[in-house]
């Protein structure tokens, strides 16, 4: 039975239905296999870009249980009180996504940012929170494998017109943002979690005000709220952020 519970959502993870089938394969086929009164997943994207409506956020989620440091010291069940589950239908091991599916990923992730108030900093990646392959996504800069879809670029779409906005929905300024290079991703993560503070890619910095910004990646002169790490290689660059 589905546990009713007045869920406060501060976080959106995306996975993939991992069951070996191609994204054309009906969501209504392959999700909610243990016939639970609602689907696993809150929201569902079929291959054509279709999003589904699933397990409402009235009742407590059933798509993420982390058993990864430092993610699971939130508790065994945190992530299906609190953050979005995201279904993509497909096997993204084996099959590459379809543009469209891709499309509407970002749109319902940028919608779901806004409802809710949340960074890129709260959209995980399964895999980065549980020991697992899902969702079948490739981090490295290069075009995406067959078989694997690229969450750099994923990120690169969700921040392209991203703006952080107040309840009132004026351009908000934040203390601390972490800006970005590509290819420096980790070390901005590792950064941003330190300041505990959003992140953004460098070519869209100025869609957000902040008071302090950390250029991750990037030479230049500290001053004028404005810090720069960049090390000889990615792993000094990670350094100087810690």
């Amino acid at each position: 039975m589905s546990t009713p519970y007045n869920r406060r959502i501060t976080a959106i993870v995306l996975h993939h239905m991992g069951d070996g089938l191609p994204p054309e394969v009906p969501i209504q086929r392959r999700w909610n296999p243990a016939r639970y009164d609602y689907p696993e997943y809150d929201y569902g994207i079929e291959a054509d870009g279709t999003v589904r409506v699933g397990r409402s956020l009235n009742y407590i989620g059933s798509h993420t249980q982390s058993d990864k440091e430092p993610y699971r010291s939130r508790g065994t069940n945190w992530w299906n009180k609190h953050a979005i589950g995201i279904g993509l239908a497909g096997d993204f091991t084996k099959y590459p996504m379809p543009r469209a599916q891709f499309n509407a990923l970002v749109a319902l992730v940028k919608q779901l940012m806004t409802e809710h108030q949340l960074s890129l900093n709260e959209v995980y990646p399964h895999g980065q929170v549980t020991y697992t392959s899902c969702p079948g996504c490739t981090y490295s800069k290069v075009p995406a494998l067959k078989g694997l879809w690229s969450y750099d670029e994923f990120e690169r779409a969700v921040l392209s017109n991203v703006q952080i906005q107040d309840a009132k929905g004026n351009d908000e300024t934040v203390k601390d943002l972490v800006v970005y290079a590509d290819g420096d991703t980790g070390a901005a993560l590792l950064l941003s979690y330190k300041l505990q503070c959003p992140m953004v890619l460098k070519d869209f910095a100025s869609n957000v005000q902040a008071e302090n910004k950390h250029w991750v990646g990037v030479k230049g002169t500290n001053g004028n709220g404005n810090f720069y790490y960049a090390g000889s290689d990615r792993i000094a660059t990670a350094k100087l952020g810690l």
